[in-house]
């Protein structure tokens, strides 16, 4: 019997692969009846009757495939054979997000340690990718696997520090470098409070005001 399985297939994890194994139906005589059943490992797959099917897979890998034909006779011979492939399921390759440029202040003064922010754990990058589940980061005196981890730096100066992360479906990413500047004193500008990730010593608050004394003012801000 010749069966044809029409592979080998490819996929992504979570997605249907559609399955298809045809016989030539005129090599047998008319009132032949046509029976197929696909199976993955052990598992049998529900098959149409023109040998369709759908089956997904939740992680990357090659998987076998078998394809089992049974043809009836109108005389009541019954024939059979199988047909072998395989299906290569491949995620997509998430892209690192460290972030930066990073600018701080050495341990002890004020913007120290500075935090990093990557890949956040909810983000989807892309529904082939899916969420974020490992980090690796690398900075120049340790490493971290959390998304937001914070660094301490003991001298001035500028770092290169990397990110690396694992999808969900277990590929990984290349790693990606973000610059830290690292000031040695007080970091001037403005600061908001919702950007504070540290306490910040010796803040001086000014306040002004067209209609509010400017003693009232002094001892608000004092």
């Amino acid at each position: 019997m010749a069966l044809d399985a029409n592979g080998p297939y490819t996929g992504k994890p979570d997605k249907p692969v559609e399955l298809a194994c045809s016989i030539n139906k005129e090599a047998y005589p008319p009132g032949a009846f046509f029976q197929y059943q696909w199976y993955v490992g052990t598992t049998s797959v529900e098959t149409d009757g023109n040998g369709k099917a759908e089956y997904f897979w939740t992680a990357e890998g090659n998987y076998s495939l078998k394809c089992v034909a049974t043809v009836t006779t109108s005389e009541g011979l019954v024939l059979s054979g199988s047909a072998f492939t395989n299906v290569a399921i491949e995620a997509g390759k998430p892209t690192a997000m460290p972030g930066g440029h990073y600018r701080g202040g050495i341990h002890g003064g004020n913007y120290s340690p500075i935090q990093f922010a990557g890949n956040h754990p909810d983000f989807v990058e892309d529904e082939q990718i899916g969420k974020i589940t490992v980090w690796e980061w690398t900075f120049p005196n340790g490493s971290a696997t959390i998304y937001n981890p914070t660094c301490k730096f003991t001298q001035a100066g500028k770092y290169t520090i990397s990110l690396k992360v694992k999808s969900r479906y277990g590929k990984w990413s290349v790693p990606k470098t973000a610059e830290v500047n690292v000031i040695d004193g007080k970091i001037a500008g403005y600061v908001r409070a919702a950007d504070l990730r540290t306490p910040v010593k010796e803040v001086r608050l000014t306040l002004s005001s067209s209609h509010v004394d400017s003693n009232v003012l002094a001892q608000i801000a004092a």
